[in-house]
């Protein structure tokens, strides 16, 4: 009988009732059971899995095996058994609490053997509200390059490794470690690996987090029984990489998240000696690692606790862990530009440099846009804005044509949070034609930040067509909901905000709504081709709506040619003169009688070509009229 291309190795122990759906989710993979085996050691379970387990076995004894051990105390023992039953080319672990996507298997062993991969990554999902690594799964990585990746920043076991590359380097796992026992194990595989694939294009593992806490990774708890996973480690693992940006890669993952655990577990622990030893024995670690390569590129909580922990600072240290833990709020100091966090430690005498606390980089800008309106001033806006722990003290808008330059700057009020602004109707109607960004910048003493304004808040951003100087103008909501003007409605959704439409009637019929800033000279015209133009008695209402009506019978005494139907708004100085569109359904030609004028309808909105009918032509029509009587 051929290997099975890959053995799955379940750990268990007290897993019910999620056993049933891990073994489920096991037997229906897309694979095929052909080509898989499925291998649960039982770990002295006391709730019944085992027996669970036995009826599997009993139903599926050609994929499926199931032995049963005293209780060893965590999963390294029981996933070493396994190891040595599996026949499988590849092995894949899988806690017991969890469950695996339909076509995983497929998938992971089809991107091994592509890549011929020592060890292939699964994206994993988060069940319940469980955290997993996600920074490496942004994209499938054929050809992972443990130093230039994420890759390190998940040392579970529970990914699919060859097990000749297993054997090979005698990689098993230490069960004399209370708890982290696969990150030794992981990390070696990893620096022994020839190649490291990354599967992240598939939701391949189910990692649950169990409604009685009793997962294996969440039960560990105690500072003190982390500190034998810690010492291998920081003491047997980091030594294996020469010193450089290398080692301080690896070193960075384990003093910012092992830091993290060590401490907040620490803040439980007793007072006593052994907390005090505990400490010390970490803190001599983060001496030996702590370098700028390791540290400068964690966040600011990480290199003031890895500074307070190196000097000795064990309750300062715990303390900032807890206050990171429970998000005290905090402020910031702004000097010269560059922001430092007010923890309780700045600037305390304890040692630790101000540019440790510094978070510049962090501080972003958080902004609202809440409302949004033409005003009598020109177009006022108002929202929120905050940069995190700093406080602005000032503000402004930019108004920027997309093309790039030229910007202009309108200043911004902000008072506790909230920013108000108001852009000049002279400036809008300053602005050459076409697109203008807005986006808000805010100050503290030298450090600005600077965002779109828009995508987020209440205002509303429908098309708000208005007359500025010599041009119309809309603001409007960009594809990404942002604020934009369109100067010189070029956009079609600008120039429909007005309501302008065109219709023929046995006439020429318009219908607009005034835009904001349009004075009471308001007229609908015929703009004649040769130059010149008429005015069409207009009707505007009180509340804006604009109404006009050429009769066919006065068109055909206008001049002959081409006579376009345009609507002009006056206001803020200047002129806005549109034409008007016309729906569809327009009759080609109009015959007005009486007259010999045929009026024909030209392309380009609503216009009209008038021509005189021949002679000829109407005399023919009228004896056909007569002949028809």
């Amino acid at each position: 009988m051929p290997s099975p291309d890959v053995s799955v190795v379940v750990a268990a122990y007290n897993a019910l009732p999620y056993l049933r759906e891990c073994v489920d989710s096991v037997l229906r993979q897309s694979i095929g059971t052909e080509r898989m085996e499925l291998i649960v050691v039982d770990d002295g379970s006391t709730d019944g899995s085992a027996a669970v387990l036995d009826e599997y076995a009993a139903a599926h004894p050609a994929v499926m095996r199931v032995t049963h051990q005293p209780n060893s105390g965590g999963p390294a023992a029981p996933r070493n058994a396994g190891m040595d039953l599996a026949q499988g080319k590849y092995v894949f672990f899988l806690d017991a609490d969890d469950y695996l996507g339909d076509e995983a298997l497929e998938r992971l062993v089809a991107m091994a053997e592509a890549n011929d991969a020592d060890i292939t990554l699964a994206k994993m999902k988060g069940v319940n509200g469980r955290g997993v690594a996600a920074s490496m799964y942004k994209e499938d990585q054929p050809d992972a390059d443990l130093f230039d990746s994420r890759v390190y920043w998940t040392l579970a076991t529970l990914k699919l490794f060859r097990r000749d590359f297993l054997a090979e380097h005698g990689l098993r796992l230490d069960p004399s470690l209370p708890v982290g026992e696969d990150q030794p194990f992981t990390a070696r595989a990893y620096l022994a690996a020839k190649r490291i694939s990354v599967l992240a294009s598939y939701d391949c593992y189910f990692a649950r987090l169990r409604e009685d806490g009793q997962n294996t990774t969440t039960k560990e708890g105690g500072a003190i029984r982390r500190l034998p996973f810690l010492k291998v480690m920081f003491e047997e693992i980091l030594p294996l990489v020469e010193e450089g940006p290398k080692r301080d890669l690896l070193a960075r993952r384990h003093l910012h998240i092992e830091q993290r655990d060590f401490l907040f577990y620490l803040a439980a622990e007793p007072d006593g000696p052994e907390k005090r030893a505990a400490f010390e024995t970490f803190a001599g670690w983060v001496r030996a690692h702590l370098t700028p390569g390791s540290s400068e590129p964690l966040h600011a909580y990480d290199r003031v606790r890895l500074a307070l922990v190196a000097a000795g600072h064990m309750d300062a240290a715990i303390a900032l862990r807890l206050a990171e833990e429970n998000r005290e709020p905090y402020t910031a100091v702004v000097e010269d530009g560059r922001a430092y966090a007010a923890w309780a430690p700045f600037r305390a005498g304890l040692g630790v440099p101000d540019e440790a606390f510094e978070i510049t980089r962090e501080i972003g800008l958080r902004q609202t846009l809440d409302t949004a309106a033409w005003s009598a001033d020109g177009y006022t806006l108002s929202g929120t804005a905050t940069m995190g722990p700093v406080v602005p003290d000032g503000g402004a808008l930019l108004v920027r044509a997309r093309a790039g330059e030229p910007a202009h700057e309108v200043p911004a009020s902000i008072v506790d949070g909230t920013w108000t602004a108001t852009i000049p109707a002279d400036l809008l109607g300053s602005l050459d034609e076409g697109f203008w960004d807005v986006s808000l910048r805010v100050n503290a003493d030298g450090l600005s930040r600077l965002a779109r304004v828009g995508r987020h808040g209440t205002a509303d951003l429908g098309d708000a067509p208005a007359v500025c100087g010599p041009r119309g103008l809309a603001a409007y909501a960009t594809e990404h909901g942002n604020l934009s003007f369109d100067v010189g409605l070029k956009r079609r959704a600008s120039r429909e905000a007005l309501g302008l439409t065109g219709a023929w009637k046995d006439g020429v019929e318009v219908h607009a709504v005034a835009p904001h800033g349009a004075g009471p000279d308001i007229a609908v015209r015929l703009l004649y081709q040769g130059g010149g133009s008429r005015a069409v008695p207009t009707l505007v209402t009180p509340e804006g709506t604009v109404s006009a009506f050429v009769p066919a019978a006065e068109l055909a005494r206008l001049d002959l040619g081409v006579w376009r139907v345009a609507v002009s708004f006056t206001g803020g100085g200047g002129e806005v003169t549109l034409p008007v569109p016309h729906r569809a359904g327009l009759p080609k030609r109009v015959d007005v009688r009486a007259t010999g004028v045929l009026i024909t309808h030209v392309d380009g909105g609503l216009a009209v070509n008038l021509v005189r009918i021949p002679v000829k032509t109407r005399v023919k029509r009228m004896a056909k009229r007569l002949i028809g009587k």
